[in-house]
């Protein structure tokens, strides 16, 4: 069982910000916790050191990798940093938080980085950063990606029509093949 961690007064912490501020000092200490949703806010829970099961070599871990046979191939799916109100504007945008599931999980195993524990897909991407696995219906992410496109052909098209004003020379060339 995992020590629980709360307020000096044994209450849980009302927000996750709160949690995650608490969750960043003792890290500074060098404690592993995870944060865990209960009723009337939020806790740490103290993760024991676990030895990884080999050695990985540096640089070869993908820390922001999804397991493909996790994924619902109805959707498209994006991590998405907890900055400002960028989890607003995306669910805004018709993109949905993941909800943990048995084994779904975002990066690569680490050493001495926990599982983060409660309802939500998450990973802690640095700086007091936490990250959120966002999916978004596959129909509507392609037409998203069609705007885009979209937009970049009517600005292209505008340069071209702006070389043949009077007083305007040189030459402009675009590069019609796809990046990918």
């Amino acid at each position: 069982m995992s020590e629980i961690i709360t307020k000096d007064d044994g209450s849980p912490f009302a927000t996750i910000e709160s949690a995650k501020a608490k969750r960043t000092r003792m890290g500074a200490e060098g404690l592993d916790t995870n944060i865990t949703g209960v009723d009337g806010g939020y806790v740490l829970e103290k993760k024991p050191y676990e030895k990884p099961k080999k050695r990985i070599p540096l640089g070869t871990r993908n820390v922001l990798a999804i397991d493909a046979t996790e994924k619902d191939p109805a959707y498209s799916y994006r991590i998405v940093n907890d900055k400002g109100d960028r989890i607003r504007r995306f669910r805004d945008a018709g993109w949905e938080v993941v909800q943990r599931h048995e084994g779904m999980k975002v990066g690569d195993d680490q050493v001495g980085i926990g599982d983060s524990v409660g309802s939500l897909v998450t990973k802690s991407v640095g700086g007091n950063t936490t990250a959120y696995l966002m999916r978004i219906k596959r129909e509507f992410y392609q037409e998203d990606q069609q705007a885009k496109a979209d937009k970049i052909r009517q600005g292209e098209s505008d340069l071209k029509l702006e070389k043949e004003k009077k007083g305007r020379y040189g030459d402009i060339k675009i590069n019609d093949k796809p990046t990918h």
